[in-house]
């Protein structure tokens, strides 16, 4: 019968009859086969036994499925990572070498060529045509700061855009902000299509076509998941903020602006950086709409599909596309923090 001081359940390590014990650090003798043991060594053994059985059951109902799941995402990794290093090799690999079919420099023929990166910065230029039949010319530096414009404004229009209209329906319950929750819903599932002739059309005819201008106008929209992520953080927040701020004589712009806005700026900040990357690296709509001002992913295009400028070779190209990924490689590890974890925000104490 189990007594009230009974502290611990062993298992005696020959019979396997359970022993009630009140001390780990003495021994007992089993009452079935009379055998002596150290009750602190059988314990530490059966916490032991019985993590390796929870461990065994988590694999066992991991799933047949999951694991091919997971082998499926590790073998993409994989191969995502080869064609990393391949392009990295070949952009410090001498010409001759890389036209001999030596990719990697194992083989002793292998020729380091890092002058393939300072040849960039020369022969990285580009001449571009624009609607007005005047022509253009744009080197390494000067696309570097197209591309820092371009995608700083279009991540700010983006985020302000994305934080008003969210701040809007969020904080007023009305139902034309029930009917602007769904819209954003129904534009992510619904693909437009054909909407690109009528933006031309319209930047045309305000004269903002192949102007920086125009960036702002068109990236002014809140369509998108991250209007969903500000929407539900604001929600998130206690209206104690805003009720106590109405009390103090604050109207809706300093609450607006002085109070909800810090409160999010976290996640605000974390989406500029996102679309900021992601503008860094698109060059379609510079393309469609902007050539007067080409960036370095644009010029990374031109020189993918054209010929002669000195860039004709893949090691030119390669070295120009690891070149142009530095900058966005290096926000990453400085903001990697912001970019991959949680977002985290204090609230109102009881």
């Amino acid at each position: 019968m189990k007594n009230e001081n009974v502290k611990h359940i062993i298992s005696c390590p020959t019979c396997q009859t359970k022993l009630y014990v009140t001390r780990e650090d003495v021994a007992y003798k089993c009452p079935k086969c009379e055998k002596l043991f150290q009750a602190r060594k059988v314990k530490k053994a059966d916490d032991k036994a019985k993590q390796t059985t929870k461990k065994k059951n988590k694999f066992a109902q991991f799933g047949v499925v999951n694991w091919v799941i997971l082998a499926v995402l590790l073998l993409y990794c994989v191969a995502l990572f080869a064609f990393l290093i391949f392009g990295l090799f070949s952009s410090v690999n001498a010409r001759e070498i890389y036209k001999q079919g030596i990719y990697f420099p194992f083989n002793k023929d292998w020729k380091w060529a890092f002058s393939n990166y300072v040849e960039v910065f020369k022969a990285f230029t580009i001449e571009e045509r624009l609607s007005n039949h005047t022509t253009i010319t744009a080197n390494f530096f000067t696309m570097s700061l197209n591309s820092i414009v371009f995608a700083g404004i279009a991540a700010g229009a983006k985020c302000t855009a994305i934080f008003l209209v969210a701040y809007a329906t969020s904080r007023f319950s009305y139902g034309f902000s029930k009917v602007v929750y769904t819209f954003v819903i129904v534009a992510m599932v619904v693909p437009i299509v054909g909407s690109g002739p009528s933006q031309i059309v319209i930047l045309k005819s305000l004269g903002l076509y192949e102007k920086m201008t125009s960036v702002a106008l068109v990236a002014f929209n809140f369509l998108g998941m991250y209007f969903l992520v500000v929407y539900a953080v604001l929600q998130s927040l206690s209206k104690d903020y805003s009720e106590a701020a109405c009390l103090d004589g604050a109207g809706e712009w300093t609450i607006m602006t002085k109070i909800m806005l810090p409160l999010v700026q976290p996640t605000i900040a974390t989406i500029f950086l996102i679309t900021f990357i992601e503008n860094w690296n698109s060059y379609g709509y510079i393309l469609v709409y902007l050539r007067s001002y080409p960036t370095l992913s644009y010029g990374v295009f031109r020189i993918s599909t054209e010929k002669g400028g000195g860039m004709e070779h893949a090691t030119m190209k390669l070295a120009a596309s690891f070149l142009v990924a530095i900058p966005v490689l290096s926000l990453f590890i400085i903001f990697r923090k912001k970019l991959m974890g949680n977002v985290t925000m204090g609230g109102v104490k009881e």
